[in-house]
């Protein structure tokens, strides 16, 4: 986790992922339209226990990576989503537990229907 070999650790690699990915897909279908949704928010363990950092270095990882793919997709005229605010708010009243595995991760019932919901929720 947050090895530069495998995976973006600032902002600017993180969006340049997305252009090579975005940029593959228009290369095979031009009239494609996109719908970014915005990096899953930090929750109790997540990155505090396998990356080293620790609160509030966790919440302003999120809001760089946030913030930058909420920039580029109205550069590229796509769509953002960001479903966090959603799924905090849930959070604060219900058990992250019954919803997600290793902190992270949505469980296969519950926490990928909580996470519809949420990006439903912001579709409006």
């Amino acid at each position: 986790f947050r090895d530069t070999e495998f995976c973006a650790v600032t902002a600017e690699e993180y969006i340049q992922n997305l252009q090579s990915i975005r940029t593959a897909v228009v290369n095979r279908m031009p009239e494609a339209n996109f719908v970014f949704i915005a990096p899953w928010i930090a929750m109790d363990g997540d990155m505090s226990i396998i990356g080293g950092m620790k609160p509030p270095d966790t919440d302003l990882a999120y809001n760089s990576y946030t913030s930058a793919l909420k920039e580029w997709c109205s550069t590229n005229g796509d769509t953002f989503i960001n479903a966090n605010e959603y799924l905090a708010d849930h959070f604060s009243k219900h058990p992250q537990s019954d919803y997600l595995i290793d902190f992270i991760h949505p469980n296969s019932g519950p926490g990928v229907k909580l996470y519809a919901e949420a990006v439903l929720k912001e579709c409006k």
